[in-house]
């Protein structure tokens, strides 16, 4: 983080840092389709629980409940779960690329109290957007 006034100060014009800043850019989708037409997934909860999201995205399309656990599992090299296909001679399994399930490097406390601090406003601005708090804070 550069310095500011001999602080240290977010670095919003690096990509990363824009990229979340989530209420900026559901805004225009939200005005435009409304939010009962968009679902939102937690990214949380396909970690935690895939098959589980999964069906509530298959609610929300009105599709006939097809994912089960039976479709998932956890890698414990990636730390996320893969998810298994059925072909025609049994199943196939696929995992997230390389970029996920790294380990992510060790963060300084006052470096994630300052994303922490700087996020906030438009967490809550994106949880107020949704309707979902996604208990980021």
């Amino acid at each position: 983080m550069p310095q500011v006034n001999g602080s240290w100060a977010v670095n919003v014009g690096w990509s990363p840092v824009r990229l979340g800043l989530y209420s900026r850019y559901v805004g225009p989708w939200l005005r435009r389709f409304g939010r009962e037409r968009l679902r939102f997934v937690r990214g949380e909860r396909l970690i935690t629980d895939p098959a589980r999201e999964m069906a509530s995205v298959e609610r929300f399309l009105g599709l006939r409940p097809y994912i089960t656990e039976r479709n998932f599992y956890f890698n414990a090299t990636k730390g996320f779960p893969c998810v298994l296909r059925a072909t025609g001679g049994g199943w196939r399994s696929h995992c997230l690329g390389g970029s996920k399930g790294r380990r992510h490097p060790a963060v300084d406390a006052d470096v994630l109290q300052r994303l922490h601090q700087f996020y906030r406003p438009y967490n809550r601005q994106f949880y107020q957007l949704t309707g979902i708090d996604f208990g980021w804070d």
